[in-house]
């Protein structure tokens, strides 16, 4: 792992080259920690195309000023890809390996994210009460 880096950096250079940076915490102590994604242009981590996340080789660190503390920050590379944004319930019907999650609701994290793979969003389908009943064939 390379050195830390600020959050302030990491937003200098990678918007420079036309990529949004959004910054997350995971709680309200420093201690909770938090996350960075770092998206390519042309995508929103909030729209409906399919994305890639890669967990970045470095990190980010941003200091109290007391005592070397401060939060410590998980980088997330953002691309093209198969995972789409998805309810809670439609991310608990998929698998481990066709799901992921962004934030901690242990640490009192208000702003989940939720992605699953399209494929298994697609052939669930049971998010919603028109779901179970075409499934129950009702």
């Amino acid at each position: 792992m390379s050195a830390l880096r600020s959050p302030a950096e990491i937003r200098t250079v990678f918007e420079a080259r036309g990529c949004a940076v959004v910054e997350r915490f995971l709680g309200h102590s420093y201690r909770a920690g938090g996350e960075i994604m770092i998206i390519a242009p042309g995508i929103t981590l909030d729209g409906v195309e399919g994305k890639k996340f890669t967990k970045a080789d470095f990190s980010a660190f941003s200091g109290t000023g007391y005592d070397g503390r401060g939060r410590v920050y998980v980088v997330w590379i953002v691309t093209p890809g198969d995972m789409v944004p998805c309810t809670r319930a439609e991310h608990a019907n998929c698998s481990e390996s066709e799901r992921i999650t962004f934030g901690d609701a242990h640490k009192s994290c208000e702003n989940m994210l939720y992605f699953c793979a399209a494929s298994a969003k697609a052939s669930k389908g049971l998010s919603d009460f028109g779901g179970a009943f075409a499934a129950l064939g009702l």
